[in-house]
């Protein structure tokens, strides 16, 4: 059976052939009774090495498959897979879809043009972006548990500027249950206000400024029992402090220095400044760390102990 006339020409075909994702054209099969044709499947005709690569399938093997009886796909893939070729063929309208075929145990995101008397198709496989949502999705739900299930007020806010790019207030966009507990809401009842609205007086006792502190420099620096904690994004460690991290530290008088970015677990005190510096490593599934990791610990007046290394498991 021919291709048409628009598919094959050389150039066409060798850019087809070229292309990174999957190409198949389907022609319908014909079944005459009493002098009514009617179409009774889709058979293919031509496909590229991508599409032969993606089903694992030979272009010798799939040249010639019928959509009924479709290889590498079960019953259901299959209906569905002719349901859609047979409203392109019928209507000339173009279709969009995406599903999942359970035997390859790959998403597909699909358009079908009808091209004379044939269906194109030109795939995308979904699954590398399916997977990465997915695990996200899962990133969330673990982090919204420890979240929720915290035993301490965990809050995040936006923050809200005026015209000349000022911070003027924050806008509560998550809460756990034990902060919502704490001020005599439900969680539902502080999502979407005003920080100064709940906290009036953290202007005149410093706390609305400690938040913004945070935005403008990306570090914060506050007080837990007898210990000064600097934290920000980019530190460095004692070996190698970030320019200007070290002198920030002593002017502060910092005795903890908390910072991330490098993904790698690090417990190590500066005797040279007395400062302990801490690296929790990573939690995350993104990064070239091995382990995913977490540091607790405890702050008692002036004394920093019982540490501890959690891992949550290989990345």
């Amino acid at each position: 059976m021919k291709l048409p006339s628009k598919i094959d020409e050389p150039f066409l075909l060798t850019l087809l052939d070229s292309l990174p994702e999957p190409v198949v054209y389907h022609v319908p099969v014909w079944k005459e009774s009493n002098g009514i044709k009617t179409i009774i499947d889709f058979e293919i005709i031509y496909c590229n090495e991508e599409s032969a690569r993606m089903t694992g399938i030979p272009i010798k093997i799939l040249i010639g498959q019928r959509v009924t009886t479709m290889i590498a796909s079960d019953p259901g893939v299959r209906t569905k897979l002719f349901e859609q070729i047979m409203h392109v063929y019928n209507t000339g309208d173009d279709a969009e879809v995406s599903y999942y075929n359970p035997v390859l145990k790959k998403h597909f995101h699909l358009l079908r043009k009808k091209i004379e008397d044939g269906v194109y198709t030109i795939g995308h496989k979904l699954t590398p972006e399916i997977q990465f949502r997915q695990e996200t999705e899962r990133q969330t739900e673990i982090a919204n548990s420890i979240f929720d299930a915290s035993l301490n007020g965990v809050y995040a806010m936006e923050a809200v500027r005026n015209d000349s790019n000022k911070i003027i207030d924050f806008v509560f966009i998550k809460v756990n249950k034990r902060f919502a507990d704490l001020l005599g809401k439900s969680v539902e009842e502080i999502i979407g206000e005003r920080y100064l609205s709940l906290f009036s007086s953290s202007i005149e006792n410093g706390l609305f400024y400690l938040q913004c502190q945070v935005v403008y420099t990306e570090k914060l620096i506050w007080s837990c029992e007898d210990v000064t904690v600097y934290m920000t994004h980019i530190g460095g460690h004692p070996k190698r402090y970030a320019p200007g991290i070290k002198q920030d530290l002593i002017n502060n008088k910092a005795k903890l220095f908390i910072c991330g970015h490098s993904h790698i677990l690090k417990v190590m005190y500066d005797d040279k400044i007395g400062c302990l510096h801490m690296n929790p490593g990573a939690a995350g599934k993104q990064g070239w760390h091995a382990i995913r990791t977490l540091l607790r610990f405890t702050i008692d007046g002036a004394n920093i102990k019982d540490c501890e290394v959690i891992e949550l498991g290989k990345r």
